[in-house]
């Protein structure tokens, strides 16, 4: 396989290095290799598989002592707040409005991280008697964001001090205009900034040009959940209130778990402890609008990653999707275990409206790329339609990275000639900064590598797509025909066990940063007759008998068209996660399969 240099740079910087396959049909397999003498150091000093080791070792653990930590995440590694550039001004300054009773307006946003951050810090200033409100922006007349219409609601309630959380580091002239009105404004973002920060009260950004604080990768919750932290301890002790104030940091750690997962930040040093913590805190949680979420999706005792990305994230942004941005902040403010049950019943109907509404601009956005052959020779994929529903406009551009493997730009336009809409990229491509270069034919952008929000004038989108396209090259790390699977190990038949299961279940939880690990098996024959299965025969179903191993069951979702592979007398290899089934009560090593080729 040949390398071309951006290639070799990005892998030159990783801490492992990787040995690529090209599987044609499909996929190209990108193997993973490690220091066996690191493996061996890792195996006998943690007490685990070879295998397990070797997982660890992709994901940067270089001493036992990491690997520790890793393994056994706890709160004690946790950062001081304090520890974060401005903090300890935005602290003051929220002490001075708390004991002056000035009534503090929290700007949020309308995705998960937004709500989120919002609900933690509403129920914080409850907790310590801040006089204090909240407002969520609408998607279709404000967009991302603080917007000039907020600012200006602000000034009409008297409000004297302005908390954005989500947001803010890219509104410049909104701030600005709140500093001209004398509202104090305190931004808590992680977002991508533009040339010019605005020019706020203070900034709390943990990635900010001379933060020093030790990690870079909260999401909005984490950083709001930091602001929370460091205003509780500047009350010093307070027995009365130790039991709520114990409650508030078992929802805040729950409500920081779920935003970090949907937000899609690294699940790796802190983001590791918050979510570990907070999805153990979901399990038994008391909140109402949380435990009625859990139970709309039907989740009960323990929470996975997974159920959030999949359940409990896709209801929540439902209402922003919708044109509902105020019900799940609503919901996650209530108190009343009955009324969240209703509002967690409604977010249900609005997130299937939604799926529905997805698959048809999704076909459209389809046949769109279909009936211009020139997408076939572009890098980036950029997308324009009239009147699609922007709420799913972001799911959609997730959609179009799935099928082309290129990063991917679509937008709604309206009939007065705005163009609204989100960018998903691929992993090896930095969207934000390509954009960027392009920044004059927007009204607006925001956010980071891997997912964008656009505002800008239809008659410009053209302009756009050429654009992007010329300044792409620059901010690939690495090119592939393919889109690639990266294996972490191959699996031999003495791995494939249900204690193989077990041990990737305890590198958990799995998202970005910490992706469910994928294994391969490069020499196995099929058993008997592989079947379709499922509701509309997409999937196939079939034992897969590795090397002189004994049969495991696979299941391949959505890969019925390639059925006739598995006749091949020579074998297959299988790409697959592991995981348990249940059979008559005993447990059963079963094979997630996520791609096949020929051996």
């Amino acid at each position: 396989m040949h390398f071309n240099v951006l290639h070799t740079l990005h892998l030159a910087t990783r801490v492992f290095w990787w040995r690529v396959v090209s599987v044609p049909d499909k996929y190209q397999w990108v193997f993973a290799t490690q220091s066996s003498r690191l493996v061996d150091v890792l195996s006998s000093e943690l007490r685990v598989s070879p295998l397990i080791a070797r997982l660890l070792c992709n994901r940067g653990i270089r001493t036992p002592e990491d690997g520790n930590a890793f393994l056994r995440p706890s709160l004690s590694q946790l950062h001081d707040p304090m520890q974060l550039t401005g903090m300890d001004k935005a602290v003051s300054r929220l002490r001075q409005a708390i004991e002056k009773k000035e009534h503090i307006r929290i700007a949020g946003d309308y995705d998960v991280d937004g709500t989120t951050s919002t609900a933690l810090l509403s129920l914080f200033f409850n907790l310590v008697g801040a006089t204090h409100s909240y407002t969520i922006p609408s998607r279709e007349e404000d967009g991302y964001g603080l917007s000039m219409r907020a600012v200006e609601k602000a000034h009409a309630d008297g409000r004297k001090v302005l908390i954005t959380v989500d947001n803010g580091v890219t509104a410049v002239e909104e701030v600005r205009r709140a500093q001209a009105l004398g509202i104090d404004v305190i931004i808590t973002d992680h977002h991508s900034w533009g040339q010019e920060l605005p020019p706020a009260y203070v900034i709390i950004h943990p990635k900010l040009p001379g933060q020093t604080y030790p990690f870079k990768d909260l999401c909005g919750c984490g950083v709001a959940f930091k602001l929370a932290l460091a205003v509780a301890r500047s009350f010093g002790s307070h027995t009365a209130r130790e039991q709520e104030f114990a409650e508030f940091l078992h929802t805040a750690y729950a409500l920081t778990a779920i935003a970090s997962i949907c937000d899609v930040v690294p699940l790796k040093g802190e983001n590791r402890v918050l979510t570990s913590t907070g999805l153990g805190a979901l399990a038994s949680t008391r909140h109402a609008g949380l435990r009625a979420l859990l139970e709309t999706a039907e989740l009960r005792g323990e929470v996975t990653g997974m159920d959030i990305a999949f359940k409990v994230g896709p209801r929540i942004n439902a209402a922003g999707r919708m044109g509902q941005e105020q019900l799940a902040a609503r919901l996650l403010l209530t108190r009343d275990f009955t009324e969240a049950m209703e509002m967690a019943s409604q977010l249900d109907g609005l997130n299937r409206q939604r799926q529905g509404i997805e698959r048809g601009v999704t076909k459209s956005a389809k046949e769109l790329m279909a009936a211009d052959s020139v997408y076939e020779e572009e890098r980036v994929i950029v997308l324009a339609g009239s009147e699609w529903t922007q709420g799913v406009i972001g799911i959609v551009a997730a959609r179009m990275v799935e099928a082309t493997g290129k990063p991917a730009i679509v937008l709604s336009v309206n009939a007065k000639g705005e163009a609204r809409g989100s960018g998903r990229s691929t992993k090896n491509f930095h969207l934000y900064n390509a954009l960027a270069r392009c920044e004059k034919l927007m009204l607006r952008f925001g956010g980071h590598a891997a997912a964008v929000g656009i505002s800008m004038m239809a008659e410009n989108i053209p302009s756009l797509r050429r654009a992007v396209n010329e300044v792409a090259p620059a901010f690939f790390a690495f090119e592939s025909a393919y889109p690639t699977l990266d294996i972490e190990a191959v699996a031999d038949a003495s791995d494939l066990n249900v204690r193989l299961a077990h041990d990737v279940a305890s590198l958990g939880p799995f998202g970005e940063g910490n992706p469910q690990p994928l294994f391969a098996i490069e020499d196995c024959k099929i058993a008997g007759r592989p079947r379709l299965v499922g509701k509309t025969s997409r999937h196939l179903a079939f034992q897969v008998v590795p090397g002189q191993g004994r049969g495991l069951h696979a299941i391949a979702r959505g890969m019925a068209d390639r059925l006739s592979m598995l006749a091949n007398p020579r074998g297959i290899k299988v790409a697959f996660t592991p995981r348990i089934s249940t059979f008559y009560g005993s447990e059963q090593l079963e094979l997630e399969v996520k791609d096949l080729a020929s051996a």
